[in-house]
């Protein structure tokens, strides 16, 4: 039975011993073995025996040591400590930090509770049984204040095999500066490229990576990235240049964000991207999708939420990638935004409002626009619900004015009114069946718009458009993005849709097997829909199909047919497949304007296979059947092990802008090992 010897406490330090045996001899000198456990200043100590002398405040403890304290957990064959400050020496010791890395020493002096100092030491932060790599050295030191260890002619092994020496070797064993894993890479556009970035950690709140990238086609870049939180917020400032000596010219790259809380719950976002030519991510960008961007946008943004609604202002700058110059551009600042919706009385109605003022200007010299747009958009709804929800309609009416305030032109304060009319009705019916596991359901919805449109000359466009006529946007009743436009239409949409759900238990949440929907547009005031055709008042006719057999396998196809001519204005069609274990695959193919001056045919394909627990293999190819080339390819293999990970990719791209029109072939290799430190030559 074991033994609570309390005396213990008064003595010295507080102290606790539990053990199934205590012994005191004449000099007062305690001896416990069998399970004993001491408890001490917030950590405890476990041995198969403990000689404990409170006078000279010494603990010495023999087999199977282990001592667990709130930053370490440690494991020894004996240990000889000073019962006050904790110091004291291990043999055969083991610790093992918060993070997961491990230390092992043949003798290890406690010099604090947080200081060890290590002979013959062994690092690592691979987990047990999965230990790859190990850091050996003649002596170290763990600091888990400064949070680092620092060695003496370290040798780092990987598998077994030496890869490197060091006279010195500083380990992070939490934020900490340091070298980080460096990239390799290789292609045509920037050559043999290799680059080794440096963390630096010099305050909690504040960090950056440094970074020299070596380019052969190109010379050296600088990218340096600063990162700061505080209790307002984030901020992350990125630069990268270099002079390239392909084109002989200065060329950059500023890049950052910003995120804050304010009071009265406020919040300002800050978000910049800049150039310093056009063809910069073409040729300098490891992002692919970032190679064939027309602009780049930065703005920054105050806004605030509250009851009824929010409103922001913000400033806009505008990069436009596809001109020699940007002094054409509009930018928009500021751009003052408000939406407000608040209920009609005790009624089921809502009112809008929707309100927007900009300032747009560029600096095309004597052309350069001054000008300013205001826009109020009130409107009214009204749900109206029948059966249980099987037969709802939503009417709604308002109104839009778009005013202009305009430095150049006959027309200096032009105006577009409009007035707005909608009913929206949808019905569903719906059979289940007996066990309550079937739904199909047929669904026709139905809606007609009335636009009157009053715009008078002059009025200027500054950012509207009229968007294709798809599915997304059959019930829409203006086309038109932006605020300079607004459809001039008496027109009907319609729809029908027919859904097959099923599910195993009556309880489990309904799957969509197939679905399929089509549908189109009336235009009762004539309008001229398609660019081919004659005014018609019928649309293209809409279409598309969804059938999922399974829960990870889903295929669409969707199409727009153009019944007078007999053609097909549009095809997609995609299949996606998927499984528990991360196993991923879709291909798309789309065909748009296929009689038309503008012609697109496209095929794109990605992929994700796991094999086994530790291999992945990517793959994405874009093609386009139009120009017959591959504009995008790109394949790679990464095994990721519990403590490091290799990933190489091979890519050719087919960019459409850059300062040399070679395809872009070459392949890259990143290896990160977990944790692993920086590499020096001395012990500053």
């Amino acid at each position: 039975m074991p033994l609570l010897l309390y005396s213990l406490s008064a003595v010295a330090s507080d102290i606790d011993i539990v053990a199934d045996k205590i012994v005191r001899d004449a000099d007062g000198v305690a001896t416990a073995t069998g399970t004993v456990e001491i408890q001490r200043g917030g950590e405890t100590i476990q041995a198969d025996s403990v000689r404990y002398d409170a006078v000279n405040k010494n603990i010495k403890a023999q087999g199977n040591v282990h001592i667990v304290t709130g930053q370490t957990d440690i494991h020894a064959a004996s240990g000889d400590m000073n019962s006050e400050d904790k110091s004291g020496e291990l043999l055969d010791a083991e610790v093992l930090l918060p993070g997961g890395e491990t230390l092992t020493a043949e003798r290890l002096i406690r010099l604090d509770e947080f200081t060890f100092q290590a002979f013959d030491p062994v690092m690592t932060t691979c987990p047990k049984d999965e230990d790859t790599w190990h850091l050996y050295a003649s002596e170290g030191t763990l600091d888990q204040v400064e949070g680092v260890f620092r060695a003496k002619h370290a040798r780092f092994e990987f598998a077994g095999v030496p890869l490197f020496y060091s006279p010195y070797w500083q380990q992070a064993i939490r934020r900490k500066s340091g070298f980080m894993m460096p990239f390799f890479a290789f292609g045509k556009r920037r050559g043999t490229e290799w680059a080794l970035p440096y963390y630096f950690a010099p305050v909690p709140d504040w960090d950056a990576t440094l970074t020299p990238h070596w380019m052969t086609a190109r010379g050296m870049m600088t990218e340096a990235e600063v990162r700061h939180a505080s209790t307002l917020g984030r901020e992350t400032l990125r630069f990268e240049g270099l002079h390239d000596k392909l084109t002989s010219t200065s060329r950059g790259r500023v890049k950052g964000e910003g995120n804050w809380q304010l009071p009265l719950d406020m919040k300002l976002a800050v978000k910049g991207d800049e150039v310093n030519d056009r063809n910069y991510l073409a040729d300098f960008s490891r992002l692919g999708n970032e190679s064939a961007l027309r602009y780049l946008t930065s703005r920054a943004t105050l806004s605030q939420g509250f009851a009824y609604g929010s409103w922001s202002l913000a400033g806009i700058y505008n990069h436009n990638l596809s001109t020699v110059n940007n002094k054409a551009t509009l930018q928009q600042y500021p751009n003052f935004d408000l939406n407000l919706s608040t209920p009609v009385f005790d009624t089921p109605a809502t009112f809008y409002l929707q309100h927007n003022t900009t300032r747009f200007s560029n600096s095309a010299g004597a052309t350069a626009l001054r000008d300013w747009r205001t826009y109020v958009h009130p409107y009214v709804t009204l749900p109206w619900n029948v059966m249980g929800g099987g037969i709802s309609t939503v009417l709604t009416a308002g109104s839009t004015y778009t005013g202009y305030w305009l430095n150049q032109g006959a027309a200096r304060r032009p105006s577009l009114r409009s007035g707005e009319f909608s009913v929206d009705t949808q019905m569903v019916f719906e059979r289940i069946n007996d066990t309550r596991t079937i739904r199909h359901s047929v669904i026709p919805r139905i809606r007609y718009d009335l636009n009157v449109v009053r715009r008078q000359p002059g009025a200027p466009n500054f950012d509207s458009g009229l968007s294709p006529l798809r599915l997304s946007n059959l019930f829409s009743g203006d086309r038109y993005s932006g605020m300079d436009a607004v459809e001039n239409v008496q027109r009907v949409a319609f729809l029908l849709s027919n859904n097959f759900e099923t599910k195993d238990d009556p309880m489990d949440q309904a799957r969509t097997v197939l679905s399929i929907s089509g549908g189109g547009q009336y235009n009762i005031r004539s309008s001229r829909l398609n660019p081919l055709a004659a005014p018609t008042s019928f649309s293209n006719l809409l279409g598309m199909m969804t059938f999922t057999p399974l829960p990870y396998v889903s295929s669409t196809i969707e199409g727009e047919y153009d019944p007078r001519r007999s053609y097909w204005n549009r095809i997609a069609d995609g299949i996606s497949i998927s499984n528990t274990d991360g196993d991923a695959l879709s291909a798309y193919y789309v065909l748009t304007n296929s009689e038309l001056a503008t012609v697109s045919e496209v095929f794109q394909a990605s992929g994700k296979l796991y094999i086994g627990e530790r291999w992945r293999t990517d793959a994405v190819i874009n093609y386009d059947v139009v120009q017959k080339s591959t504009q995008q390819v790109s394949i790679g293999f990464t095994y990721s092990h519990p403590c490091w990970e290799i990933g190489v990719e091979a890519h050719s791209n087919k960019r459409p802008t850059g300062t040399t029109g070679a395809r872009d072939v070459g392949a890259s290799l990143l290896i990160g090992f977990k944790g692993l430190g920086s590499v020096g030559t001395n012990a500053k």
